[in-house]
């Protein structure tokens, strides 16, 4: 299906969309993650975000994404693909960068 003349999804939709696939991976019992607490911890606080910014532009939800890395990490599923996966791998081979001029 093409998407000529569609304006692109926002990023705040595709986190939308993260956060409840994620959920329903949980609900499902398909989730096979060690770390459920911090999960649920980290589903938390970007629906915290969604909710208290209902019509966020891309800036917004890049600053968030590059304030809460781990969190985002969390809730992405392993096989995620689209623009959201893409700015969460810029930032985080950013971090890696600084890291490594730091260490």
């Amino acid at each position: 299906m093409s998407n000529c003349g569609k304006k692109p999804r926002p990023l705040r939709e595709h986190l939308r969309s993260a956060v409840n696939q994620r959920n329903a991976s949980l609900y499902n019992d398909r989730c096979h993650r060690k770390d459920i607490e911090a999960l649920r911890v980290s589903i938390g606080r970007a629906e915290v975000f969604l909710n208290g910014y209902p019509i966020a532009d891309d800036r917004r939800v890049c600053e968030h994404v590059k304030a809460n890395l781990d969190d985002l990490g969390r809730i992405l599923l392993w096989n995620s693909k689209g623009p959201l996966m893409k700015v969460y791998m810029g930032y985080l081979k950013e971090r890696n960068e600084q890291l490594s001029r730091a260490a």
